[in-house]
């Protein structure tokens, strides 16, 4: 992956911000957020991918799921900083203060190394070396990793990267479905409904405190979970944090729907006002756990590498309208059948994820990338 390609692609992906930001700072406040948001997120789609192909290649397998997870706390730092600043100024004003971070992502990027992957795959086996020595800090072990990225280079060059070797070889289909499937649970947790919705459930929850400031706190929470994440997944694995993560998906979200759903036949007591805002907090702790990165990590690893780049593609195709479609359908459902009914399904969603991720992936800890294709030729189902 050149670096050249994630510079156009951070570019092209910013641009999709800023316009967005500049749109909304000089235009009516009556513009809907709701398109505003739409925006950012498939703009930041292109981003997300180009990252975690990136990342999976220059790291080692030890901190391989822990530098991937660095993208989660980076976003999730972003939105407390959003949460913090959004409610006290005016949309335009916080959309023009928002234009800072997409200018300085984009400086950023123009200092990266090339990936070692793209280098030797090119034949650039000197300039690989040296790329590999600065990532690593050091010549110990250089040689080594060297020759397993070759071989896992020369592997994957027997066929050419198409579509059609997606589809037709069996660890390349593998990975495609358990990613896709991966990305789709995570937004059916109903994650984006949390995310940007979440001050308007609090209101609605008649607690003392405001959901502006509860949104905050929330924010803080989510990134010190997602840290946690960071610092067990190369300790602990994929596989238990995920099963994890959907498991207390799925019960906060049974919790949120008891709530809303009890409301509407009774008039509940003033101690228990604070539930909804303690299932949100518990939604918002194990989702960032686990299904907060981990898919996205995960699909850095299990493509191929001649077929990572398309392999990704596709799954975040997926991931943009499994978003868009959770984000159409929730206001849908909460004017035709209550704000409950959208909790139980988001619910069944994350109780499926934890079915499918018991039986059907993969633990891809401390493996190199070659490890994990291997592993996926002989899973049989």
């Amino acid at each position: 992956m050149t670096t050249k390609l994630m510079l156009y692609a951070a570019l092209s992906g910013n641009l999709g911000i800023l316009a967005c930001g500049l749109f909304l700072g000089w235009t009516s406040p009556a513009f809907s957020l709701y398109e505003k948001d739409n925006i950012i997120k498939l703009s930041g789609n292109e981003k997300s991918m180009i990252t975690s192909l990136y990342l999976g290649e220059i790291s080692p397998p030890n901190i391989r799921g822990i530098v991937l997870t660095c993208i989660q706390i980076a976003e999730k730092t972003g939105i407390l900083i959003e949460y913090s600043y959004g409610p006290f100024l005016s949309i335009k004003y916080g959309a023009l203060i928002s234009l800072l971070f997409p200018i300085l992502f984009f400086l950023s990027f123009m200092w990266l190394p090339d990936s070692p992957y793209y280098l030797i795959r090119w034949n650039l086996h000197k300039d690989a070396k040296k790329s590999l020595i600065k990532l690593r800090g050091n010549r110990k072990n250089i040689n080594d990793e060297m020759e397993s990225i070759e071989k896992s280079i020369n592997i994957a060059d027997t066929s050419d990267g198409s579509f059609k070797d997606i589809l037709l070889v069996s660890n390349n289909r593998r990975a495609l479905v358990i990613s896709i499937t991966l990305v789709v649970i995570q937004q059916l947790t109903g994650t984006q409904v949390i995310t940007s919705y979440a001050e308007i459930i609090f209101d609605q929850a008649s607690v003392d405190i405001e959901g502006k400031y509860l949104t905050i706190i929330l924010g803080i929470l989510t990134i010190i979970c997602t840290i946690i994440c960071a610092l067990f997944v190369d300790k602990k694995g994929r596989r238990p944090l995920l099963i994890i993560s959907s498991i207390g998906c799925c019960l906060s979200m049974t919790l949120l729907g008891i709530y809303f759903n009890t409301k509407l036949f009774i008039t509940i007591h003033y101690y228990f006002n604070w539930l909804p805002a303690i299932g949100i907090m518990l939604f918002s702790i194990f989702y960032a756990i686990g299904l907060a990165s981990l898919p996205f990590t995960m699909m850095g690893e299990l493509f191929a590498n001649n077929i990572k780049a398309i392999g990704c593609s596709i799954v975040i195709i997926i991931a943009s309208f499994s978003f868009a479609f959770v984000t159409f359908t929730f206001p849908m459902i909460l004017d035709q059948f209550g704000l409950h009914v959208a909790f139980y399904i988001y619910a069944v969603s994350s109780g499926f994820g934890t079915f499918y991720i018991y039986f059907y992936v993969p633990e891809t800890k401390a493996k190199s990338l070659q490890q994990i294709q291997d592993e996926l030729h002989s899973i049989k189902y």
